[in-house]
């Protein structure tokens, strides 16, 4: 290991913690620090490497990162406080600050974040004298941070990936190998096979020379990858090889288990199927000694996957359907049908069943069941092979039927073959697809097309054993996969299912009396539904919670961190009326959710829908086991929601005025006081006008106590069309009504001379009678006189115009 040493000095370069690799070379440092020279070699133990007055120096930096990377979930907080105190400090410790954080967003995903401190870096290391050593890992950190955010057609990551490669060259090996790695990948996605080889193999040679075990791992790794694309199987699996054996011994054997699947995949494709059979059974008995039980099922169904895939090509098809059989089995009791990838799967499962049943076993019936079964659990994001192989599946099984289907067959075989592009999976499915329908239908032109993709893509094997299999009903039942453990891990989900149901009992529980007890103490319904938002968000992972009464055809709440807060009033409204059961899931990949829980519910006023949703962002479904959770909850929020609504027409009963429906004097006498503390404290201005209905004892004496409600009845309406949007309409008594206003003085007197207007505009037929009423008033500002002498200054303007009227 001494050969890091002697690469360059460690010590004087901080940064390199965010070099490529960052890893690795953390890894390395921390095993062999006894043998390293390097600075930080005590950080993690060292708890005062510096003050409490200058905690953020570079050592403490540097250690927070050291943190950071022996556990990803920790020093976050610190990332915080670095950051909100970054304008502080200044020259090349900014520049270090800017290059972690850059880091550590990049690291968890936080593109916008990571992109901002990026930025900066690049821009000081343009200005400023920097080391070479620090130039390249920012312009890696770059290549990368391109290479994963933009398109890589077109971004810059070929040209930052080189610039930092010409720095590196002879200063650090272990960044030098990072970045080939990393630009022979990059080559590997842009279809430059070539170009990718070229810099695989100097990466070879460089892990050959140091001879560090997670170097040549991941080395091996990549080439292996990157031979399979150019087709030369027989390299891919060597390098593979290879690289197993850099990692027999390790503890977490995951890794382990899923290189042996890559290579079991690869034998497939060299086309030596019994060869690919044992090595995924090697991968089965070491998933069997797994302490991790969600690792080892899901790992479990990729392999049988991979196991029936095989089966399928050496005519085991009795093994390939157990094999996805079981595969099913274990994602319905581990998945509760709630994780995006975990709907995926099973959509997968279902759809490769269907297959099985139709071009292996004729059995059309099960081929619809599974097909039906796919259709469920799909959504429009589903990537373009499970869409396609279902699309193909649909149209063979209605050729077989009704001799319908062949349109769609073809478009669905083009789509494939122009996205699929030098996919090797994808020419395997248009291979099987494509000698199934000639099998059905004599047609030589597909026969010859699934021949010159076996040709083109070295699948000549494979395609052998798909003709002797669908043309010839070729059948072996001497090979036997199912030797293998492979109970164990039915009874193994099994009881996870049984896990996850004694969790959801208790966690329901756990809900139910949060939101019990949050809510008990809500006095209005904003803040209950605020509270409720906040607890349904916390159990739920949702991001919205609606509210929406169907008989009024109004949305009551709304509490959304998404696009719903804008779009959530034609969003409920349409859903609900597309709505047709009881309660239930709705998945809808829009550009606002992904999934919704409607939940109905019905009293004596009407019927209201509670809707939770995610986010289109999301990476969860809601399933029917939280519909039924939702709905207890939807209950208790209801009597809550009843409760308030009682109480808040008891209080405003008290303050209404029951014949007009405006404020009464109990209300003025409340809300003077309010407006003159706002006054006192704010200096907020208010004004108050007294109006008067004139000769309104004629009416009453002349046509009756009804006749003068009449009157009352009609003023009120004609002052709430007019002053409502500005200012409060209070009946004080009888004929008398003030306005409280926070408005212009003129304004407001300009308003009142429109009611006089419409009055006259708008007579009160009695009898037959034609009335025209008109009022007299008075106005006045506040200005700290006191609410007796407001109202005394204000009645005596009143009566003043009254008295000019009489």
């Amino acid at each position: 290991m001494s050969i890091l040493s002697e690469i360059y000095d460690l010590s004087k370069e901080p940064i390199f913690f965010i070099s490529p690799n960052i890893d690795i070379k953390f890894h390395i440092i921390k095993q062999n620090r006894d043998a390293l020279n390097i600075r930080f070699r005590n950080l993690l133990e060292d708890d005062k490497v510096c003050d409490e007055y200058s905690i953020f120096n570079i050592d403490y930096l540097v250690k927070q990162m050291i943190t950071y990377l022996n556990n990803r979930e920790s020093s976050s907080n610190y990332f915080d406080e670095v950051e909100k105190n970054i304008e502080t400090f200044e020259g090349k410790y900014v520049f270090y600050i800017n290059a972690f954080l850059s880091f550590y967003y990049f690291d968890t995903n936080n593109y916008e974040m990571a992109e901002q401190y990026l930025k900066y870096a690049l821009n000081y290391i343009k200005k400023n004298k920097c080391t070479d050593y620090e130039r390249m890992c920012i312009y890696s950190l770059t290549a990368n941070f391109l290479q994963k955010t933009k398109d890589i057609f077109i971004s810059g990551s070929e040209a930052y990936f080189l610039k930092a490669l010409r720095l590196v060259k002879g200063v650090d090996k272990l960044a030098e190998i990072a970045i080939l790695n990393a630009i022979s990948y990059h080559y590997h996605n842009i279809e430059r096979i070539d170009d990718s080889i070229k810099y695989i193999n100097r990466a070879l040679n460089i892990a050959d020379e140091i001879n560090i075990p997670d170097v040549v791992f991941s080395t091996y790794k990549n080439a292996g990858i990157i031979y399979v694309t150019k087709g030369n199987f027989e390299r891919a699996s060597y390098y593979f090889e290879k690289a197993i054996r850099c990692i027999e011994h390790i503890e977490d054997k995951m890794e382990y288990i899923k290189l042996l699947n890559t290579l079991g995949y690869v034998e497939f494709l060299k086309g030596d199927f019994k060869s690919s059979i044992e090595t995924f059974k090697r991968a089965i008995n070491i998933l069997t000694n797994l302490s991790n039980v969600t690792k080892l099922l899901d790992e479990s169904v990729k392999t049988f996957d991979n196991i029936a895939l095989t089966c399928k090509f050496l005519g085991d098809i009795e093994a390939s359907i157990y094999m996805q059989e079981l595969s099913k089995d274990i994602l319905e009791n581990i998945n509760y049908i709630n994780r995006v990838n975990e709907v995926h799967n099973l959509s997968k499962v279902y759809t490769d069943l269907g297959i099985d049943y139709l071009i292996y076993k004729n059995d059309i019936n099960r081929a619809e069941y599974y097909l039906k079964l796919a259709y469920n659990y799909t959504d429009e994001n589903e990537h373009y092979i499970k869409r396609s192989k279902k699309l193909l599946l649909d149209a063979l099984i209605n050729y077989n039927k009704y001799q319908d289907g062949l349109d769609l067959f073809h478009k669905t075989i083009d789509l494939l073959i122009q996205k699929g592009s030098d996919n090797l999976y994808v020419q395997i499915i248009l291979m099987e697809f494509l000698t199934y329908y000639y099998s059905l239908s004599m047609d030589e032109s597909k026969f010859n097309m699934a021949k010159n993709i076996a040709e083109k893509y070295c699948l000549e094997k494979q395609f052998e054993a798909l003709k002797r299999t669908i043309l010839e009903n070729y059948r072996i039942d001497e090979f036997n996969v199912l030797s293998n453990p492979l109970n164990f891990f039915r009874l193994l989900s099994l009881q996870r299912k049984q896990i996850l149901l004694e969790t959801r009992k208790s966690r329901d529980y756990e809900i139910f009396e949060e939101l019990s007890f949050s809510i008990s103490s809500c006095q209005n319904i904003e803040d209950l539904f605020k509270t409720a938002s906040d607890v349904l968000n916390k159990y739920f992972l949702s991001k919205s919670l609606l509210v929406f009464s169907y008989d009024t055809q109004q949305v009551l709440v709304i509490y959304s961190d998404s696009d719903l807060k804008e779009k959530g009033v034609g969003f409920i409204k349409e859903l609900v009326d597309n709505f047709r059961m009881d309660s239930g899931v709705i998945n809808l990949n829009n550009e606002c959710t992904k999934s919704c829980i409607v939940s109905k519910i019905m009293d004596d006023e009407g019927l209201y829908y509670f809707v939770l949703c995610n986010d289109s962002k999301s990476d969860w479904y809601f399933n029917l086991e939280q519909v039924k959770t939702f709905n207890l909850l939807v209950n208790n929020m209801f009597l809550k929601y009843k409760n308030i609504c009682q109480l808040e027409t008891i209080k405003l009963s008290v303050v209404t005025d029951y014949m007009t429906g405006l404020k009464n004097a109990a209300y003025y006498n409340k809300r003077i006081k309010e407006l003159i503390q706002r006054y006192n404290k704010n200096n907020i201005e208010f004004g108050m006008a007294l109006m008067d209905l004139n000769k309104f004892k004629q009416i009453n004496d002349k046509f009756g106590h009804e006749a003068g409600d009449s009157a009352i009845k009609h003023f009120a309406k004609i002052l709430k069309n007019e002053m409502q949007n500005t200012a409060e309409i209070i009946r004080y008594g009888g004929d008398e009504f003030i306005l409280l206003f926070e408005e212009d003085y003129k304004k407001v007197e300009a308003l009142i001379y429109k009611v006089k207007l419409e009055l006259k505009n708008n007579p009160l037929f009695i009898d037959d009678v034609k009335i025209i009423l008109d009022f007299s008033y008075g106005i006045e500002m506040y200005h700290g006189q006191g609410e007796a002498n407001l109202f005394k200054n204000t009645d005596f303007k009143m009566y003043k115009n009254k008295n000019k009227v009489s």
